[in-house]
């Protein structure tokens, strides 16, 4: 007999649907999750006539729960056959984020890892950054951890370039700010804690191959920032063209590279702010580096912007290897405005270069509204959830189930 609804609570209008008390946490495998401390008594309905495949909880019995059934107005009585558990939620009032290096303004994943403390800091929690290298002054966030609040307590979260788990938390979030085996090697991961949840900053195409995966085990966490420096000058520019190779070896092909050989290298030498210089004075950037922000940053400078393409991965699979897939797929849009995908693709970027600011605002505005209260809401039901580094990493076909 299929449940289509549970209805708990104290009144009729505390009803949910299965689909989302799923999506909370209070049904999983026949067991009704209902929170601690519940006033038992409340939960005593009569079958409403009329209402359509609707379960009703009519009263409890110790661990059990009396069920109703009500198909078609016909109540049918189907007995004490459903669990119900406790369920102890959580409230991390307290979040330590332990970054994988010492705070550098051209370093995009420390910077949003500076920048969720922040976001998390405004909405009332006592967010702070752990002192790995130091307490580095910077324009995010500036609030250290001095030891605040007790560690076993706490919600820490790290991030895939960080191995094990050196604070020795009890609950820890592992937020993959890039794929295993890009920035840092495969085996990383086999350090990871089975039992930590798992948050992905971009996109992943393994998320393609089981999108009945995506938002129970395959999270998305893409909290995305642009420094108040990054801005168009209107500079005359110089017609000159800029590159960057960093992680370039993401490609499996040998990269032919395309610029011109009096071309300008973004080297990761240089501060945030002299990469917003240049960009105000270049006309074109190359990126070799598919996944860097620094396409971004180019474009919203006014330079016109071009990734390096990945041999075999169209535009619309790589938009999908990005931190802007989820807005994308929301906004009904296939690609962003003002980065090419290829040489061929600079006629798109250069007639969309105007609409780039506006879409980011929007952008960086979804992930803030769509995520992070999504996230915190996990964080209260944190044994129940299932995007586990067990469910991600280790199953049949995943990355670490041979390492």
């Amino acid at each position: 007999m299929p449940i289509l609804s549970v209805i708990y609570g104290k009144a009729q209008n505390n009803a949910i649907d299965l689909t989302e008390a799923i999506q909370a946490n209070y049904v999983k495998d026949n067991i009704l999750f209902l929170p601690a401390k519940l006033d038992w008594n409340s939960i005593k309905y009569d079958p409403y006539p009329g209402e359509l495949k609707t379960l009703y909880i009519t009263y409890a019995i110790g661990d059990k729960a009396k069920i109703i059934a009500v198909i078609e107005g016909i109540s049918f009585d189907i007995g004490i056959n459903m669990n119900i558990v406790e369920r102890n939620t959580k409230n991390f009032n307290n979040i330590l984020i332990y970054p994988h290096g010492g705070y550098h303004e051209d370093d995009g994943g420390l910077n949003v890892m500076y920048n969720f403390a922040k976001i998390l800091d405004e909405m009332g929690k006592t967010a702070r950054i752990y002192p790995t290298y130091g307490y580095i002054k910077n324009t995010v966030y500036n609030k250290y951890f001095v030891e605040d609040f007790e560690i076993k307590n706490s919600l820490v979260i790290y991030c895939e370039g960080t191995q094990g788990n050196p604070l020795n938390a009890p609950h820890v979030v592992r937020w993959m700010l890039s794929p295993l085996g890009t920035n840092v090697p495969l085996e990383w991961g086999a350090s990871f804690g089975k039992k930590e949840l798992v948050y992905y900053f971009n996109s992943e195409l393994k998320f393609q191959k089981k999108p009945e995966w995506i938002g129970k085990i395959y999270k998305n966490l893409g909290l995305l920032c642009i420094n108040s420096l990054v801005k168009n000058n209107q500079n005359e520019r110089n017609g000159k063209w800029c590159f960057t190779i960093r992680k370039s070896y993401i490609h499996k092909s040998p990269v032919k590279y395309i610029h011109p050989e009096n071309a300008f290298e973004i080297t990761r030498n240089n501060s945030q702010s002299t990469n917003v210089e240049f960009f105000n004075q270049y006309t074109y950037f190359i990126s070799y580096d598919p996944l860097t922000f620094l396409t971004i940053i180019a474009a919203l400078c006014g330079c016109i912007s071009i990734v390096y393409p990945i041999d075999g991965i169209s535009k619309k699979e790589w938009v999908k290897m990005t931190a802007l897939n989820e807005y994308l797929e929301y906004k009904n849009l296939d690609y962003f405005y003002g980065v090419a995908y290829g040489m061929e693709d600079i006629e798109w970027a250069t007639a969309t270069l105007h609409l780039m600011k506006e879409q980011w605002d929007d952008i960086i505005r979804y992930y803030k509204e769509h995520h992070v209260g999504k996230f915190l809401k996990d964080m209260e039901n944190m044994e129940q959830m299932e995007n586990t580094v067990e469910n991600n990493y280790y199953r049949e076909d995943s990355e670490l189930e041979n390492v």
